[in-house]
């Protein structure tokens, strides 16, 4: 929850002892790790909720600083889907903005990135970074690649062409171009039904509903 920074702490705690699980142990105990991530820490009272989160806040920095230590290299910290938190409203990107400010205050070796599909708020300090969309050589180079270990792939050239012009979207300057994830959403169409298929029985509505379908599954 977006609204709730500790959330966010403790599930990167959780994946830090995925990949670390030595460095849980000295920095965090498995009781204060559960305690900090349970549904209770999230529901107790405003002022006893921050003297938690500013306990896990602690733990997670020294986490940071020992990876930093170790790695003797800068830190990534990567928010995907940040649309996700934007749904809840300015004051909850706020409120994680004022934690990654920490984060950052405290960690000289971390780096932030977050990524979304909505442009951020004038009011949080960022520099934002447009990631356009693939034109035709790379989208096409891009479907190819993205079947090759799927049953029935890879795709020819000239199916991922067609896909990728059926997908495509036009860009102000007159040129085509589609993003990443629809190619490789549409490329599972592609293969399991055939392009002709989808033209024959599909509007172009009908192919974005279906990979709509696909991305609420997690496809």
């Amino acid at each position: 929850d977006p609204r709730l920074p500790d959330t966010l702490l403790a599930e990167s705690i959780r994946q830090i002892d995925a990949q670390f699980p030595q460095l849980l142990a000295p920095t965090l105990s498995t009781q204060s790790y559960e305690r900090f991530s349970s549904r209770e820490s999230v529901e107790v009272s405003k002022g006893s909720q921050f003297s938690r989160s500013a306990g896990l806040f602690d733990s997670f920095v020294d986490l940071l600083k020992m990876l930093a230590s170790i790695n003797a290299r800068p830190l990534l910290l990567v928010l995907d889907t940040f649309e996700e938190a934007q749904i809840h409203g300015e004051s909850a990107v706020i409120t994680v903005w004022s934690l990654l400010s920490q984060l950052l205050a405290h960690v000289e070796q971390l780096r932030i990135v977050v990524a979304g599909r909505a442009p951020l708020s004038k009011h949080v300090v960022h520099e934002p970074l447009l990631l356009d969309s693939l034109d035709e050589a790379a989208g096409t180079e891009f479907l190819v690649r993205q079947t090759r270990e799927m049953e029935g792939g890879p795709l020819t050239d000239k199916l991922a062409r067609d896909i990728f012009t059926l997908l495509g979207v036009r860009r102000e300057d007159g040129s085509v171009g589609a993003v990443p994830l629809s190619l490789a959403l549409g490329a599972r169409i592609g293969l399991r039904e055939g392009l002709a298929a989808l033209q024959e029985t599909m509007s172009r509505r009908g192919v974005f509903a279906q990979i709509t379908a696909e991305q609420q599954q997690g496809l």
